[in-house]
């Protein structure tokens, strides 16, 4: 799976995003392996920015618009979504993750270090 798979060019291309500052040329073409993380999991998570555990940040910092959000997500989830990752940061799909994290539904993700054999491995969930 091809970020182009899962993403318009408009949307890689958003400077606003995270995706955005995670692309290179080994990440942009690179043929991912879509994995399932069980719900239980995403508690290890960390927001792109890291330092605190994702789930701890929304339930601390989330304002009542991303609170909606994630509601609206949970009462529709779509379980056909990929979120990326990059270790144990979230890279897109943090309202997604919490979401499923609420309903306990096990999550698709692409890690972004596959990319890299140099990398460190991450986490095998």
């Amino acid at each position: 799976m091809k970020l182009g798979d899962l993403y318009s060019n408009a949307e890689l291309t958003d400077e606003s995003e995270a995706l955005f500052h995670c692309l290179c040329a080994e990440v942009e073409g690179f043929d991912f392996t879509s994995k399932l993380l069980a719900w239980e999991d995403i508690a290890l998570l960390e927001p792109w920015g890291g330092g605190v555990k994702l789930i701890t940040s929304m339930d601390a910092l989330a304002t009542p618009e991303q609170i909606e959000l994630i509601n609206e997500k949970a009462h529709s989830f779509d379980a056909r979504r990929c979120v990326v990752l990059e270790g144990v940061r979230v890279v897109d799909g943090h309202h997604h993750l919490v979401a499923a994290y609420k309903i306990q539904e096990d999550v698709s993700y692409i890690d972004l270090e596959e990319a890299y054999p140099e990398a460190e491995a991450g986490p095998d969930f």
